[in-house]
Order: structure tokens, then sequence, then C-alpha cells
């Protein structure tokens, strides 16, 4: 056994030590997946950054840590940690919520239960119209999407690695997935933010 454990540590040296992200850049789509990605997120980051000194310190923490998710998030989509891009995105969206909600729940930030966290803020006035119930909707499917993967609710679901082999590889398809989610999360982010202290 100990022979099999010393030959998968050398392995993984081996593994770390020619770490490169660089012909990556040669696979079909890749570029396009982090431009992307890339794209929206710094709207977001400059968003809120804009309201930094123009919004309660309270609100503006809880949004600079969706922020914080999102771009560490980027550095998983880029190292192809697919189930843990999910994760993020989730914490991402619980912390946009709290920051968003504080000044209309100000102890919404105390609320640990999830399901809670979406009836409270859903039951709000400024979601009962559209267009903004059907943004908080969309924030909402995306987040049970994610909850598939946290939850492991089939085995499409799952992340499917191995010993060494168990080390992430690039997924066209699962690039894809967190893409599309990013790609509809963020403009919901930006429209919401910006709707809310457009004054």
């Amino acid at each position: 056994m100990s022979r099999i454990v010393k030959k998968d540590f050398e392995e993984l040296v081996n593994y770390i030590e020619n770490f490169n992200l660089k012909s990556l850049l040669n696979e079909s789509g890749y570029s396009a997946h982090i431009s992307s990605y890339h794209k929206k997120y710094f709207s977001f980051f400059v968003l809120t950054t804009e309201l930094e000194n123009s919004i309660p310190e309270k609100e503006y923490l809880y949004l600079k840590e969706a922020n914080s998710d999102l771009v560490t998030n980027l550095f998983h989509l880029t190292t192809w940690n697919y189930k843990s891009c999910k994760l993020l995105i989730r914490s991402s969206i619980e912390c946009f919520l709290k920051g968003f909600a504080l000044s209309f729940i100000p102890d919404i930030n105390q609320e640990k239960s999830v399901y809670e966290l979406f009836d409270k803020i859903k039951a709000l006035s400024y979601f009962e119209k559209e267009p903004f119930k059907s943004e908080f909707k969309n924030v909402h499917n995306l987040y049970k999407l994610l909850c598939k993967d946290v939850h492991t609710a089939e085995k499409v679901n799952m992340a499917d690695i191995n010993s060494l082999d168990f080390f992430p590889k690039y997924s066209k398809r699962k690039a894809n997935q967190i893409i599309d989610v990013i790609l509809k999360l963020i403009p919901t982010y930006c429209f919401l933010l910006a709707n809310k202290y457009n004054n």
C-alpha cells in the first residue's frame, strides 16, 4: 500500500509541477467562456464599486461579498472546478439578496434558512410588480438549479473525478452550464441594483 501511496503522491507532484492553463486558450470556446464571464463580472464589479459611498455600509459589504464570490468563481471556472463554481454562485446569490434586501428587512442578514430568505424577500412589495417580480424569479430559479449539484440530485450532478485522475478536467458542456447561469444572473443583479439606487 505504501508504494501505491508514494506513486500517487509522485503523480500529484508531477501534476502540480506541470499545471499550466495556457494550452486551454487553444480549446474551442474556452477564451469565449472566460471573456463572456469577465464582461458580466466586470460590469457588476464597477456598479457595486460606484455604490460604495452611496449606500449603507452593511448593504455594501454584502454586495462586495457577492462580488468576491463571483471573482473566486471565475478562478474555479478557469481551473475546471465546476461543482465548486456552483457552490460559489449560490453563496453569491445569498449575499446579493441579503445586501439588496437589508434596507427593506433590517435583520435579513440574520436569516439562516435559505427558504425563509427567499420567502421574505419575495413577499416585499418591491417584487410584486413586473419586471422586478420576473427578475427575482430568475434569481430563485437559478438558485434552485444550482442546488441540484449541492444535493447531488442525479449522476449528472456529480463531479465524476478519481485519484489523480480525480483532478478536474476541462469540459465544454460543464463550462457552458456555468457561463449560462452567469449570463442570466449578473444582468439581473445589475438591473435590480440600478433600479433600486437610481437617484
